[in-house]
């Protein structure tokens, strides 16, 4: 829900001058909090675990790690690539109390959920840039593109501004709802760095994700005045709507919700077409993916939900 009588493109910039989101209804499903007091201890979770990564020359991506007034995050989000160097991170979280659980939904064995034994928060490792089945970037490219960014008073090895966009836009369609933090986070990416467009359409071309970024750009344009909105993003989603029909069909959907406010729903019927039309995109069978998508995402969490993690043991 918005705050009382403003548009979303308002209530992005209220939330990114720090306005108190007391005013606001859905904070959990906005990922905001009534203050900032949480974020400290997702800060000092994600700084601990970042520092020992660097200090053994683990090469990690911390991802969504999201830059805005009064957010809530309930995981510290890690991309490790490479197998050898996961298992040396599981066993670095096992000796500081983490339990360990493979992931119900993701058919990679590596994928997995570190539990915290005390007040906390859980940590998320990703071993190839899916979310739960979802192809969406090469192996190892937002790993060789990272860079060193400041967020929440430390500092870590984090994707380009371009790329955190990205992330954030398809993390945010594979769950199924654009949060209000999400969409204020793309927001600011967009406010305080040069985006790569040509790079962002790009990767969205060749895994087929024009729709789920479409939102995302429609709500940049309802946020930013007219001298703030880069050309490029006009461009971008006018080809958008000429090129890809998912994208026609998301922005007809997006024009209905959008003044009914945050978190924006994606309804089930338009992601699992999504994901029925992605089984003949054979580009993704040949370059982009292994044998699993989005389509067994959807499979997975119908079959597996509510169902109990399962435990890694020791070995």
């Amino acid at each position: 829900m918005l705050f009382q009588g403003t548009t979303a493109g308002e209530t992005i910039r209220r939330l990114l001058s720090g306005t108190p989101v007391s005013k606001l209804q859905n904070l959990k499903q906005n990922r905001l909090a009534l203050s900032n007091t949480h974020i400290q201890v997702w800060a000092n979770a994600a700084q601990d675990i970042t520092k020992i990564l660097d200090d053994l020359g683990i090469k990690y991506v911390l991802m969504k790690a999201l830059n805005v007034p009064y957010v809530h995050m309930d995981d510290v989000d890690l991309l490790i690539e490479k197998e050898d160097e996961v298992h040396e991170t599981l066993g670095i979280l096992r000796k500081k109390g983490y339990s360990l659980f493979r992931d119900r939904y993701s058919l990679n064995d590596l994928k997995t959920t570190a539990i915290p034994s005390q007040k906390s928060v859980q940590i998320d490792i990703y071993p190839e840039p899916a979310w739960f089945n979802m192809r969406y970037a090469p192996d190892f490219f937002i790993t060789s593109t990272r860079m060193k960014r400041m967020v929440w008073g430390f500092e870590a090895y984090m994707p380009t501004p371009t790329l955190d966009m990205y992330i954030v836009a398809t993390h945010s369609y594979n769950h199924g709802f654009i949060s209000l933090a999400e969409a204020a986070h793309v927001v600011r990416l967009i406010l305080e760095n040069r985006i790569n467009w040509h790079l962002l359409k790009n990767l969205a071309d060749a895994y087929k994700l024009n729709h789920a970024l479409f939102a995302f750009l429609r709500i940049a344009q309802l946020s930013l005045s007219e001298n703030e909105t880069d050309r490029s993003i006009n461009r971008l989603t006018n080809n958008m709507l000429q090129e890809d029909s998912l994208s026609r069909i998301y922005s007809r959907w997006f024009a209905e919700d959008i003044p009914n406010g945050f978190p924006l729903k994606i309804p089930l019927t338009l992601r699992l077409y999504s994901a029925y039309l992605r089984l003949f995109r054979f580009s993704l069978w040949c370059s982009n993916t292994k044998s699993y998508d989005e389509l067994s995402s959807h499979a997975l969490a119908f079959f597996f939900r509510g169902g109990r993690r399962k435990p890694i043991s020791r070995e």
